[in-house]
């Protein structure tokens, strides 16, 4: 048997939430080198999340199409890599596939309708042009082998092949973070703002010899895009203290038994049990407009899933807890725990940022009293939670000849930014209200709790 070699692309793949770019964080390989299938090429950043790039095919990297802090478009090429064929253009045990089992989250270099404008890639000596890279329909046993290497629960991966076959790329995609569902085109999508509202501003100027010009990358950056695209949103911001003292005693109590308990499952639950008696607030703005270019309609979402702010080596970060009205406090801190140490090592998917429908920043931990948070489009509401400050507050108290005494308090200050659009403030107001009554008396909490 003759042997072939071939140029075969390795693409961005969609890595979900309507991303269609990524930050090349690392690379972990380099021109020259021999790699294996499912090998980490190199790590990405998006708007949403960090992820690691697998190899399709085992084979030597010809080139790397990107350096570090570059933004790479989705189906644009990473890399090329020479791999080997038969005599008659198919990869060894590879069997030519129906066009339909061809789409794939990772492409090969022929799949590259999606990369306009790229240069075709040229063949080694021992090749004449460059042909389509086949993907093979793998069989059940071999799919079943793959994803127990990668402990991939298989009812969880979307299937691209003829009847419905679960392919050797869908696990790749996959691993990538990239076939989750993708959100509705129209409701909850993230279009960018018009064009009324940016303000154009003139180039930076008299920067020094001394002055360091420092650029956006990866989380940073993408920041820049989420904040400008919430600046078209008319908000109004309602603020209010909360007496935590007893809900401070009861944590303590908790923490002998579960150490790394924290007062934020707390205020997160006491919110969703609020919203089931203002579900409004948990509701996403469609941002398709009307003839006269006005909002319509907005959507109420079944499942609380709140975005927890959590700062990182690399920026700010807000991935997601699921499900809160179906779930625990103690789970809800787990949840919680879990998603701090796979921002800490960068493993998080875009799973973990699908639709959230309300977000929460604490700056408990770090200190600050309160602050104005901005909302995240396309939800229409966010809390901000201040650090505890002991004070001594007014308590009435008849026993006393002058009728009242101070006693010492832990007050916390919240503010909740809400879309005017959606939300008015009579709203807000008897929503915090009731998040408030079930802080101030945990007991009432618990009995509320299904």
């Amino acid at each position: 048997m003759r042997w072939f070699a071939k140029l075969v692309r390795i693409n961005l793949p969609d890595l979900g939430e309507g991303t269609k770019e990524a930050t090349i964080k690392e690379w972990f390989v380099k021109e020259g080198q021999r790699i294996s299938e499912y090998e980490d090429i190199c790590e990405v950043f998006t708007d949403k999340l960090v992820a690691k790039i697998p190899s399709t095919h085992d084979g030597v990297i010809k080139s790397i199409k990107y350096q570090n802090d570059e933004i790479c478009p989705v189906g644009k090429a990473l890399i090329e890599i020479e791999v080997e064929e038969d005599g008659v253009g198919n990869a060894p045990a590879q069997a030519a596939a129906p066009a339909q089992e061809k789409k794939a989250a990772v492409e090969s270099s022929s799949s590259s309708s999606s990369d306009e404008g790229a240069k075709p890639v040229g063949r080694t000596p021992l090749s004449k042009a460059v042909e389509e890279s086949n993907h093979k329909a793998l069989a059940t046993p071999a799919v079943r082998s793959i994803a127990k290497r990668h402990s991939v629960d298989l009812s969880k991966v979307k299937a691209t092949g003829k009847d419905g076959r679960v392919m050797k790329e869908d696990i790749l995609a996959y691993l990538a973070g990239g076939d989750k569902p993708k959100a509705c085109a129209t409701v909850g999508s993230t279009s960018p703002p018009s064009s009324s509202g940016q303000v154009k501003m003139a180039p930076l100027t008299g920067v020094k010899p001394d002055d360091v010009v420092k650029k956006l990358t990866g989380i940073k950056k993408a920041m820049t895009k989420t904040m400008t695209e919430s600046r078209s949103i008319p908000f109004f911001t309602f603020q209010d203290e909360i007496d935590a003292t007893n809900l401070m005693q009861l944590r303590q109590l908790l923490k002998k038994s579960h150490k790394n308990l924290t007062m934020l499952p707390f205020f997160i639950k006491a919110a969703s049990i609020a919203m089931t008696e203002y579900p409004v607030v948990n509701s996403h703005f469609n941002p398709a407009t009307d003839e006269e270019g006005y909002i319509f309609e907005y959507v109420l979402k079944k499942d609380h899933n709140f975005s927890i702010a959590i700062d990182s080596k690399d920026g700010l970060t807000v991935p997601n807890v699921k499900r809160i009205q179906d779930k625990s406090i103690l789970q809800i801190n787990a949840d919680i725990v879990s998603l701090r140490e796979r921002v800490d090592q960068a493993k998080l998917t875009a799973a973990d940022f699908e639709d959230a429908t309300f977000s929460i920043s604490s700056v408990g931990n770090i200190g600050g009293t309160g602050f104005v948070p901005t909302i995240l489009r396309p939800q229409v509401a966010i809390m901000a939670i201040g650090k505890a400050t002991k004070t001594a507050k007014y308590q009435e108290d008849p026993a006393l000849p002058e009728g009242y005494r101070f006693v010492a308090a832990e007050m916390i200050n919240i503010s909740i930014s809400a879309d005017h659009r959606i939300l008015d403030g009579a709203t807000v107001a008897r929503f915090a209200s009731r998040m408030k009554e079930l802080i101030e008396n945990p007991n009432l909490m618990l009995i509320s709790m299904s």
